[in-house]
């Protein structure tokens, strides 16, 4: 009879083992799942809030950055600095190409016309 219970509980004991490691390939499985069909609604998500009409202020998706003007109209001073900052580059650029043209300009000669 001693025997007989160690016996039920050794397999109790093993069964129990058994169940947490399956339970934590469940655990695994389910994250997996869990996980594709996050991946798979992040790129609906945008168009989900936009159907609500939480687009954009209210949207929580992940990953989103809300890049809409908050002041139209109106030049803030990183949009002010932003864009002196393009001027300077643009002009560095033009006087890199007048002197590019003004070296091409000395070396053609133009005939004299009689």
């Amino acid at each position: 009879m001693q025997s007989f219970r160690l016996l039920v509980l050794a397999l109790g004991l093993q069964s129990v083992a058994g169940f947490r490691v399956g339970s934590q390939a469940c655990a695994k499985e389910d994250q997996a799942a869990r996980a594709l069909v996050q991946n798979t609604l992040a790129g609906i998500c945008e168009e989900m809030c936009k159907d609500v009409g939480s687009y954009p202020e209210g949207c929580t998706c992940p990953g989103y950055v809300d890049t809409t003007d908050k002041t139209p109209g109106e030049l803030t001073w990183e949009e002010l600095l932003t864009y002196q900052s393009d001027l300077v580059a643009w002009g560095k650029e033009q006087r890199k190409s007048d002197a590019k043209m003004s070296v091409l300009q000395h070396k053609a000669r133009i005939p004299e016309s009689q």
